[in-house]
């Protein structure tokens, strides 16, 4: 369904090299991750239904359900979710 399709764009992913923190001054991972700043009143999306790791096309329909909550894809959210993923 479209829900997935989000989650897994806004999934945060590490980054290939880790990085010296100019802070600690250790090697430590990185992520790279996407999110929507602000949300517009009628939401457009393009899905890309290519594979790059197998170099196929994707056939699987989506579904799309009448109402779609957006909130917790939004930076307020996120920071939430990672305190409460923290303290569990």
């Amino acid at each position: 369904d479209v829900q997935t399709c989000i989650d897994n764009f806004t999934a945060a992913e590490p980054l290939s090299d880790s990085l010296v923190c100019s802070w600690c001054k250790t090697k430590t991972c990185h992520y790279t991750q996407h999110t929507f700043s602000k949300l517009p009143e009628i939401l457009c999306l393009h899905l890309k239904r290519f594979d790059a790791a197998s170099n196929k096309k994707i056939d699987e329909p989506v579904s799309f359900p009448s109402t779609l909550d957006m909130g917790s894809y939004l930076p307020h959210w996120r920071e939430i979710e990672q305190i409460q993923v923290k303290s569990s």
